[in-house]
């Protein structure tokens, strides 16, 4: 995306489960709890791909608390991002179980 954009600073969304959120008694919720957060990047050039993934990953557990905050929410309180602002790329992933290959 850092390339695509010709820009090392990079906001995405990340679709979350939003099972990990603060929600008085989620554990009995019936049906999907997703949100999708931003995700913001300033890459380093000097990074390989396990300094770029452990940098996203402490911030989203960094973040976890907030997990639950909408994304009209964020932007009117949180940034100087116009109201109707949008994600125009949005990440979902799932786990690696390959992981001697990063690094």
């Amino acid at each position: 995306m850092i390339i695509i954009v010709s820009n090392s600073d990079v906001v995405f969304g990340h679709v979350i489960s939003g099972r990990n959120s603060s929600v008085a008694n989620i554990e009995n919720i019936v049906g999907p709890c997703l949100n999708t957060v931003p995700v913001r990047v300033v890459y380093r050039p000097e990074w390989k791909i396990h300094d770029l993934l452990s940098y996203i990953q402490d911030q989203q557990i960094a973040n976890m608390p907030y997990e639950s905050l909408g994304f009209r929410e964020i932007t009117r309180h949180c940034t100087e991002w116009p109201d109707w602002t949008n994600f125009s790329s949005v990440l979902q992933h799932d786990r690696c179980w390959h992981t001697a290959r990063l690094r």
